[in-house]
């Protein structure tokens, strides 16, 4: 399995600039601990849209029971924070996010992943406030514009100038996750570590909805194999990371697969997860049949 030991390789390889980081575990149905398999697993990326997955634990706690939302014209609209949640989860609807963190706060957040004992995840800025980070705008005097012109800002960047703020981008600190830490993250949603089991399965049924990045884990999985995940992509960087139900009781491989620096499609990118996921599904699967079968 070349392929999975060396991610930077196969990233290097196809597109040049572009790097992949990948982090899985498999567990058997019980929970027990399988094989743990990282590949530059310290390395750090945006998060964009999949740092919507850390929001879910202290938005559950106070109340469980760019996207759609800036298009609706409808006055005097009210939304419970389950559809917020289930806006910002499903079709990563980036107005719903932000609505979501300003009732929880960063801080919170954080807090909360602190205190999971969960290391190398980060929350820091808006979803309005991390696009405007790229496009190179001040928040304080453009955060009040219209949706369209902040959209239209980077309209007509030359390549040098989108290659430069990409790289620009990808090396700020703030909101930033390890694959490693991603792949904790899911593991303790998949355990029910992280609040009572009614909550982490209703988390799990919303992932298990997510309507985007079907060209990733998606599709480098057998037809209709469970999956739960969530996407994320921004100036550079492609990620996808889920949980995927193996068949005959072989347990959950968790898979998170980030990528950053590409100058390319989307496309492209999108490729290289499905392969790297229909090369961990074949593995945990057929090669490694016993892998999770561990004693508690």
């Amino acid at each position: 399995m070349v392929l999975l030991g060396d991610a930077s390789w196969i990233g290097g390889l196809l597109l040049g600039s572009c790097r992949v980081f990948l982090s899985f575990e498999k567990r058997n149905l019980f929970g027990n601990r399988g094989q743990v398999w990282n590949s530059h697993t310290e390395n750090i990326t945006i998060r964009h849209s999949v740092f919507r997955i850390p929001y879910l634990s202290p938005i559950s706690r106070q109340h469980l029971g760019s996207g759609l939302l800036s298009d609706l014209t409808a006055p005097g609209i009210v939304l419970s924070v389950r559809n917020l949640i289930n806006l910002m989860m499903i079709i990563s609807d980036n107005s719903a996010t932000d609505l979501l963190l300003a009732k929880v706060g960063a801080a919170n957040v954080n807090a909360r992943l602190k205190s999971l004992g969960i290391a190398g995840i980060s929350v820091d800025r808006s979803c309005q406030k991390l696009i405007m980070d790229y496009l190179g705008m001040d928040y304080a005097k453009y955060g009040h514009l219209p949706l369209d012109e902040i959209r239209g800002a980077n309209a007509d960047w030359t390549a040098e100038q989108r290659k430069t703020a990409v790289f620009s981008f990808s090396a700020d600190l703030q909101d930033q996750a390890t694959p490693k830490a991603m792949t904790e993250l899911l593991t303790k949603i998949v355990r029910k570590e992280i609040l009572d089991p009614d909550s982490c399965d209703l988390i799990l049924g919303i992932m298990r909805n997510c309507q985007t990045g079907q060209g990733r884990i998606t599709a480098g999985l057998p037809p209709e194999t469970p999956l739960a995940h969530k996407t994320g992509t921004i100036a550079g960087t492609v990620n996808d990371c889920g949980i995927i139900d193996l068949p005959d009781g072989r347990g959950r491989l968790v898979l998170t697969v980030w990528t950053k620096n590409f100058l390319g499609e989307t496309e492209d990118v999108e490729a290289i997860i499905a392969e790297i996921a229909r090369f961990a599904y074949d593995y945990f699967y057929f090669a490694d049949s016993d892998a999770g079968r561990l004693n508690p």
